[in-house]
């Protein structure tokens, strides 16, 4: 893992991590045979990211529960996607007991989905350094579509093969996995579609020419304008769906002009509530973070003491 300077932000997508650990993570049940295997996996996510970054400001971000502009605009996204299973429905409560025990802030806006938040706090971010203030901005998120916000002082923090272990998107990494900037992913994935949110693309452009004509030509708008230069195949397949690629494209950006206000002092990590936590930890069973907790209680008193 790379070591990061202070003073960093770490972004966390809940959601991200709850539907992860559904899937990942055995069957666990409350004393009262409520399935709490999701909230588990998110208690140790969180554990596990205060534990490796140790973060000077800390905020949570989750999906709303309302339709988004994204299904106003595209009633086909997502569709393919199941109803979420009941066994996670009943955990959503648990959820949002966790988080408000972890005591960190947290964002869930009306008909905006929890990578829409987060793009918004990086923006936010980004404009206090005008300001003098400097932040290195640490997303951590199961969902690769926030790949697009990767720059200079903006990483991804992810899992592979559930929770087993980790990795750390930068800049140079991106670029190695998908052929392509960050910032050109959104065009790559106008181009090639987006299965898990049921965005077509370009039928007849794969992954291979969508990296060729981003590479020649740097963006779907530059190759419209080049369109003579292209063979006749791309030229055919590229005029045909010109009137879905704004489309498309506004399904794939992410938002940076929620409506949240951000306060650094709300956001400022001031350590776990260990004894809350603790509490909360023994009355659901959760016996193997304790262990953890206590860890990193002994890790926060040394540095909040030299501070």
């Amino acid at each position: 893992m790379p070591t990061y300077s202070r003073k960093n932000f770490i972004l966390i997508d809940a959601n991200s991590w709850f539907y992860r650990a559904f899937y990942a993570l055995p069957r666990l049940t409350l004393l009262d045979g409520r399935p709490c295997g999701a909230v588990y996996g998110v208690a140790l996510m969180l554990l596990k990211i205060i534990e490796e970054f140790g973060p000077d400001y800390l905020a949570i971000a989750l999906d709303s529960k309302e339709p988004t502009f994204r299904h106003q605009l595209f009633p086909d996204y997502k569709a393919q996607r199941p109803p979420m299973p009941q066994d996670l429905v009943s955990q959503i409560d648990l959820l949002f007991e966790l988080i408000k025990a972890f005591q960190i802030a947290s964002f869930r806006v009306p008909g905006f989905e929890a990578d829409d938040i987060i793009a918004t706090i990086v923006n936010k971010l980004s404009q206090k350094e005008k300001k003098g203030l400097s932040f290195e901005i640490i997303i951590a998120s199961g969902d690769r579509d926030l790949l697009q916000l990767v720059r200079p002082g903006v990483v991804l923090f992810t899992t592979k093969k559930g929770f087993s272990s980790a990795v750390v998107f930068d800049e140079n990494l991106v670029e190695d996995k998908y052929g392509v900037r960050p910032d050109q992913l959104i065009d790559y994935k106008v181009l090639v579609g987006d299965a898990s949110d049921n965005i077509p693309g370009i039928k007849g452009i794969g992954p291979k020419t969508a990296r060729e004509l981003l590479l020649r030509y740097d963006s779907i708008n530059n190759m419209v304008l080049h369109l003579d230069e292209l063979s006749d195949r791309q030229k055919n397949l590229l005029s045909k769906a010109v009137n879905n690629l704004t489309k498309y494209r506004e399904l794939i950006v992410l938002k940076t002009n929620v409506p949240i206000e951000l306060r650094l002092s709300a956001c400022r990590f001031h350590g776990l509530p260990i004894l809350k936590l603790k509490k909360l930890f023994h009355r659901w069973g959760f016996n193997s973070l304790i262990s953890r907790l206590e860890k990193l209680g002994s890790l926060q008193q040394n540095l909040f003491s030299t501070q």
